[in-house]
């Protein structure tokens, strides 16, 4: 690994030039090695052989078999992040290479470091990113000992010239989202669509939820909560990649006779995960059953329906966590309730009283213990669902209630809603949280 022993950021460019002289009386230039033993004598200055390194699918290598001063000419897009890695990294100590980084177009692009570059705060350099600003930073070689407890598998690295020691563990470090600390972990939080960048990988903590559906109309079922993704041990790996949180189902007609669903949540994904949206919930229908509660990351409730039966909820999507949604009845005149991540909703069982929708799951991963994915209530004559713990939204009722939305950034599912002009709850959406140590 490498660590910054110093770094210094000029507002303009600058130029250097020298000469190279040798008083044993070798010509210059000349390709191949030179050995020279006893000593050398210099007169006026030297210069090193200073590399140019370009990015080559968003990743620039610092060969140092080529030389011991790199300069790098920042990409011109904020969007073309470059990685920065080292390879050919010598063996032995007193060893030290300098790197210039460049920003001579508009645009003020990133680089970032992986962990092959250690930084005494254990915070990666951020590099200047106004036009026409020049960064540069030296590093000096260090060698761990592997016998030390933390460092096994580190044999290379770099302290400060102020003798600070290389880290007794390897933490994670990327950048991305809202990023708050507790303690010694750092806590990103993506409540809408981004880019999280590593710079050094390792295990971390992470939430995934997707959009909530939402809620059907004229006596609707509630809409299923997001699907809910967790893993206490998700390996990030270094790269820049996308984030993209899922938006909650859109709300449909209020007076709606024909059994439209509320619309499904869309997925939340990261990298290899995709918590899937919650199906929207039914909505009432007139003799055909297709008041159905939709399929989604939890299942949506079932509408009510008429003269007679039922109306089934919606099917949870595989894997992770979700549960279907309850079933609706015209009998009872009742929607049944959207599913949570915990349980199910709840199915129309109590004369002229909507079902409620079932829980979501609570996890401390921000800081402090939050619930998500809770399905939305069903909507009835008298006394609506209620929504499940986790932003699932309370249903309307028939006779024109509203209701409430599934809440923003928990995955819950919208509330059904009673026969109004105007349309259903929408769902909740989603979010990613992704927690590490970092000291």
């Amino acid at each position: 690994m490498y660590l910054i022993s110093d770094a210094i950021n000029l507002s303009s460019s600058y130029a250097v030039t020298a000469s190279f002289a040798l008083n044993a009386g070798a010509a210059f230039p000349f390709s191949g090695s030179a050995q020279i033993t006893g000593s050398l004598g210099v007169t006026g200055s030297t210069r090193g052989n200073i590399v140019t390194v370009t990015a080559v699918s968003q990743t620039a290598s610092l060969n140092l078999n080529l030389g011991n001063a790199f300069i790098f000419n920042a990409v011109s897009s904020s969007a073309s992040a470059s990685l920065l890695t080292l390879t050919n990294i010598p063996t032995g100590s007193n060893q030290k290479f300098s790197l210039l980084i460049s920003q001579s177009v508009a645009g003020g692009a990133n680089a970032f470091f992986n962990d092959q570059f250690y930084f005494p705060t254990s915070t990666p350099y951020t590099v200047s990113t106004t036009t026409g600003s020049i960064d540069i930073l030296t590093f000096e070689m260090y060698t761990y000992n592997p016998t030390i407890a933390g460092n096994t598998g580190f044999q290379k690295g770099i302290v400060a010239s102020t003798g600070v020691p290389p880290p007794a563990a390897n933490f994670v470090s990327a950048s991305g989202g809202t990023e708050t600390t507790s303690g010694s972990f750092r806590i990103h939080t993506f409540t809408t669509t981004g880019t999280l960048t590593v710079f050094a990988s390792g295990s971390v903590e992470i939430l995934a939820v997707g959009g909530g559906g939402a809620g059907g109309g004229n006596t609707g079922g509630g809409g299923g909560a997001g699907q809910l993704i967790y893993s206490s041990s998700f390996t990030l790996p270094i790269t820049a990649s996308t984030v993209t949180i899922g938006a909650g189902g859109a709300g449909v007609s209020g007076q709606t006779s024909d059994g439209t669903p509320g619309g499904n949540g869309t997925n939340t994904t990261y990298l290899t995960l995709t918590a899937n949206g919650g199906g929207g919930g039914g909505s009432y229908s007139v003799s055909t059953p297709n008041g159905e509660g939709a399929n989604g990351g939890s299942g949506g409730g079932g509408g009510a329906r008429e003269p007679s039966g039922t109306n089934a909820g919606g099917t949870a999507a595989f894997g992770a966590y979700g549960n279907a949604g309850g079933t609706g009845n015209d009998a009872l005149y009742a929607a049944g309730g959207g599913g949570g991540a915990n349980t199910a909703g709840t199915n129309a069982s109590t004369n002229n009283a909507g079902a409620a929708g079932g829980d979501g799951l609570a996890y401390s991963i921000s800081g402090a213990s939050v619930s998500y994915a809770g399905g939305g209530g069903g909507s009835s004559t008298s006394n609506p669902g209620a929504g499940g713990a986790g932003g699932g939204g309370t249903a309307g009722l028939q006779s024109g209630g509203q209701g409430v939305a599934g809440t923003a950034n928990t995955g819950g599912g919208g509330g059904g809603t009673g026969n109004l002009a105007g349309t259903s709850n929408i769902g909740g959406s989603g979010i990613v949280i992704i927690k590490y140590q970092f000291q």
